[in-house]
């Protein structure tokens, strides 16, 4: 819920803040459709809302990084957040 929260209210919300405990949470593993729903939000926001996710420092893109990589090739990856994840 957190992701959808990030990509349609971000303006209502301490940003970083949430965004914090959002990427503390990922990647989803036992709830597979939430997991899909939650990783191709990440990549949504990160392919069309970046400037939310990064901060100057860019202190999250390890952690971005990191879910990307245990999420790729497995049951929570479909092929369209592949596609976007390889892009």
């Amino acid at each position: 819920a957190l992701g959808k929260i990030i990509k349609n209210h971000h303006d209502k919300i301490n940003l970083s803040e949430v965004i914090q405990v959002w990427l503390s949470h990922l990647p989803l593993k036992h709830d597979k459709p939430e997991a899909k729903v939650q990783h191709e939000l990440l990549t949504d926001i990160l392919l069309n809302k970046g400037e939310l996710l990064l901060d100057s420092s860019g202190s999250n893109i390890p952690r971005i990084v990191k879910v990307f990589s245990d999420v790729l090739e497995t049951k929570v990856c479909t092929p369209e957040i592949k596609s976007k994840i390889i892009l």
